[in-house]
C-alpha cells in the first residue's frame, strides 16, 4: 500500500514536469484563483475523472475549494495530477486558505464549454477532508443527466382591464 503510494505521488511529479517543459499546461490555471505562500501546504493526487462517462481534456482546469474559498487549483493533463493546496494563515486575520478538518469541494473549468461545473470526488486515499494522512487520492465523478439549458418562454401576460369578447353565432 505504502509503495503504490508513493510510486503514485512520483509519477505525478514527472507528469507535472514534463507537461510544464513541453507547453502543455499553463505555469498557473487561468480560471480558479488562489493565495499560495500561506505556508501550511497539502497534496492532492487526482488519479482520473469520470464525467457523464468522458473524461477531462488538456486545457480543463481543475479547482479545490473550502467552502466557497479556492485553496489550490492546477490544469488537466495526463493522469495523476498532483495539486497543492494551501493552508490558512493565522497570522494574516483572513480566511485565506483551507482549515484542517473541513471537506474538500471540486470545480472544474470545463474550457470547451467556456463554464465552471461542481463535481464529487471519490476518495481512494484519504476521507475528503483536508490534512486526513499525508495527501489524498480521488477520482473526480459527475453522473447522470448532462446539464443543459433550455430556454423559457416568457410567460403570457393577462390583463385584468380587458373585456371578454364572446364570439358571434
Amino acid at each position: 500500500m505504502f509503495r503504490s503510494g508513493v510510486m503514485v505521488f512520483i509519477l505525478c511529479i514527472i507528469s507535472i514536469l514534463t507537461s510544464s517543459a513541453l507547453g502543455v499546461c499553463p505555469d498557473s490555471p487561468e480560471h480558479f484563483e488562489y493565495t499560495d505562500e500561506t505556508g501550511g501546504t497539502y497534496s492532492i493526487v487526482v488519479e482520473g475523472a469520470d464525467l457523464w462517462f468522458q473524461g477531462l481534456e488538456i486545457g480543463d482546469e481543475i479547482g479545490i475549494f473550502d467552502g466557497d474559498l479556492c485553496v489550490g487549483a492546477a490544469c488537466w493533463q495526463d493522469p495523476p495530477v498532483g495539486i497543492t493546496v494551501w493552508q490558512d494563515d493565522s497570522q494574516t486575520g483572513l480566511v485565506d486558505g483551507y482549515i484542517c478538518g473541513h471537506e474538500m469541494s471540486f470545480r472544474i473549468w470545463d474550457n470547451s464549454r467556456g463554464i465552471v461545473r461542481r463535481v464529487k470526488a471519490h476518495c481512494s486515499v484519504g476521507d475528503g477532508r483536508f490534512c486526513t494522512g499525508a495527501y489524498s487520492m480521488v477520482t473526480l465523478m459527475k453522473r447522470g443527466p448532462e446539464p443543459f439549458k433550455i430556454p423559457l418562454a416568457p410567460a403570457p401576460v393577462r390583463n385584468p382591464e380587458a373585456k371578454s369578447i364572446a364570439p358571434n353565432r
